[in-house]
């Protein structure tokens, strides 16, 4: 459907003490809305040499995307253009590189192991939208943007007995340094023409440790923490703005058990705490005045469960609550990013997996959550007590596997995804997003070297949309519409 071509192509080969692995992609769709076509290259390799215990890679990623981008629908061309482009010449591109040394040297019950990254990311991107002030406005902006990210991470793993007890303990650095340029030309019917540049560094320095202990042969005690410093550095041009530094001390830790209780049973526990940092470029600031820098982002994790598994069935039921300080979430009305107040997010996972006789297999996944502000006053509302926007109160995911003969399987998928706030509805004030459902099929067969599938997407022909977020007054929204029922054949030969 949509044009869709996928051509891929990988080798794998070596002898003895050394293997390549090569593998690349060709893809290009239009997709299902106007002006949405998508087109990628990639191309990835990895020489090895050595054994399982000690060895040494050298690894090349490289992409090419290109990323036609159709807009949002109103409320109104949902019903009457669902696929139809609101920015009909907006796109992005980006290219990448991506570039790896990494070892491992073990010496009896210690293993020394490195990690080399250099990675370089190239953007280039046109947009158009509209705005009311003082009536509507039009603005156009093209932007492009460097990233540089070098990392460096050397780690000890240590496998021992600690008073008889199986001990596994992991200690680490991690280091990396993030460059970036933004420039970006734009034009604005209500402010003319204009040109910003945005220059930033981040430097991020941590040490870490993680800590499995067999306390007995049924008992298993996780202990982890992370200490990290990071600095950032902004600068906006031409806008003119401050430069703007910020430092942050930054703490992390898991702490996690798990206990057999016979008969295939176990119960676990864990409480964790962690962090984000915003990015440079989800720091940019369009137009001044700018706030400072944002926050890290802040979790309190806990969780609670049991499970079982035996003879190809499984059954976890788990109990969790993250307490969020700072969520770091974009602002469609302002188009810059904000932290949120604070929040919690608690609810219940289900999930298992049963054999339905000796060919066919059944798996299933329910997720309720409940997702509400601590505190927080928005637009001059008291949020106390409402829903968080985009999160869900139920989820369920079905997957039926048939294996009709020794070389054909048929596999049925089912997901649903319950209603939910639209973003930007912190106040409660506007309904519901729907819900929506939907099937997907694959059929796949075996045929000597040969594997041959044909599967078709959103079987039952559901009209959806995943994301909406609604207007500053709250009268209507604007969403990005799903592709409806599509299809797909392929074939794979291995030699």
């Amino acid at each position: 459907s949509h044009d869709l071509r996928d051509l891929r192509a990988g080798l794998q080969t070596g002898d003895g003490r050394w293997g390549l692995s090569l593998n690349a992609q060709h893809y290009e769709n239009d997709n299902y809305r106007d002006n949405n076509r998508a087109e990628l290259d990639t191309v990835s390799g990895e020489l090895r040499f050595g054994d399982r215990e000690d060895f040494i890679t050298l690894g090349i990623n490289a992409d090419d995307q290109k990323s036609r981008l159709p807009g949002a629908r109103t409320e109104a061309q949902l019903h009457s253009d669902r696929r139809g482009a609101t920015t009909p010449n907006d796109f992005m591109n980006s290219r990448g590189e991506q570039y790896s040394l990494r070892g491992e040297k073990r010496f009896g019950e210690v293993t020394l192991a490195l990690d080399l990254g250099q990675r370089d990311k190239e953007f280039d991107s046109f947009g158009t939208g509209t705005y009311n002030f003082f009536g509507v406005q039009t603005y156009t902006s093209r932007i492009e943007t460097d990233m540089d990210v070098t990392s460096v991470s050397p780690r000890l793993l240590w496998k021992s007995q600690v008073a008889g007890m199986d001990n596994r303990l992991t200690v680490g650095v991690d280091w990396s340094d993030w460059t970036y340029t933004n420039r970006a030309s734009n034009t604005d019917t209500l402010f003319g023409n204009s040109k910003t540049r945005t220059v930033g560094n981040q430097d991020n320095r941590a040490i870490y440790f993680r800590d499995e202990l067999a306390v007995t042969p049924g008992t298993r005690l996780t202990v982890g923490g992370r200490r990290e410093n990071v600095k950032q550095d902004q600068e906006e041009y031409l806008t003119p703005l401050p430069k703007q530094s910020v430092e942050h001390h930054l703490s992390a830790y898991e702490l996690a058990l798990q206990q057999d209780l016979g008969g295939r049973f176990s119960a676990y526990g864990r409480l964790g705490r962690s962090f984000r940092v915003a990015t440079i470029d989800e720091n940019r600031c369009l137009f001044a005045p700018c706030g400072p820098l944002l926050k890290p982002q802040r979790s309190h994790d806990r969780e609670l469960g049991i499970q079982w598994g035996g003879k190809g069935a499984g059954f976890r039921a788990g109990l969790f609550q993250m307490d969020v300080d700072d969520e770091i979430h974009y602002n469609a009305l302002t188009f810059t990013n904000m932290n949120l107040s604070p929040t919690r997010h608690r609810g219940l996972e289900l999930e298992g997996k049963l054999p339905l006789g000796a060919t066919v297999d059944l798996a299933a996944r329910y997720i309720w959550t409940e997702a509400s502000f601590r505190e927080g006053i928005y637009g001059g509302v008291d949020v106390t007590g409402n829903d968080v926007p985009l999160v869900p109160q139920d989820r369920i995911g079905l997957n039926l596997g048939w294996q009709a003969t020794t070389a054909t399987w048929l596999t049925f998928n089912v997901n649903h995804v319950g209603s939910q706030r639209y973003d930007n509805d912190q106040a409660n004030r506007f309904r519901k997003m729907p819900s929506y459902t939907v099937a997907d099929i694959k059929l796949s067969h075996e045929m000597g070297a040969w594997r041959l599938t044909a599967g078709i997407n959103n079987l039952f022909d559901e009209e959806y949309y995943s994301y909406g977020v609604i207007n500053g007054a709250s009268t209507t929204f604007n969403a990005y519409p799903e592709d409806r029922r599509n299809g797909y054949v392929s074939a794979g030969y291995r030699f």
